[in-house]
């Protein structure tokens, strides 16, 4: 597991090729994701061709799988492990963690309390 503050200085460190890679819905992808991660069916991760796109990656390239919460980049995880894939991580918390960790600003996204009238 890696911890959205230590995603986000590997994000930050041009030495290490980092690529978050996100399986969650593409409606859930849309309203929000990090910055240059790419979206991913989890159907689609048991492909072998896929994975070899990751294992043919230079050796300094680490692999941090995102969901909402862990139960779908742990499915990810273990199908891409199982193939030979390397440096792999999954996001502690998921996108629910990073955004308790990185809020949005209220100019992009604000929470409305609405209240029925009476």
């Amino acid at each position: 597991y890696i911890h959205p503050g230590e995603l986000q200085e590997l994000l930050l460190n041009r030495t290490i090729y980092t690529r978050v890679i996100d399986v969650r819905s593409e409606q859930d992808f849309n309203l929000f994701h990090i910055r240059d991660s790419f979206r991913v069916d989890l159907s689609d991760i048991s492909d072998q061709k896929f994975a070899e796109s990751l294992i043919s990656r230079a050796s300094n390239s680490v692999y941090v799988l995102v969901s909402n919460e862990e139960t779908d980049s742990t499915i990810a995880w273990k199908l891409l492990r199982a193939q030979g894939v390397l440096n792999l991580y999954i996001l502690e918390g998921g996108m629910n963690n990073w955004l308790e960790n990185f809020p949005l600003p209220e100019s992009v996204a604000k929470k409305e309390n609405f209240q029925k009238e009476e």
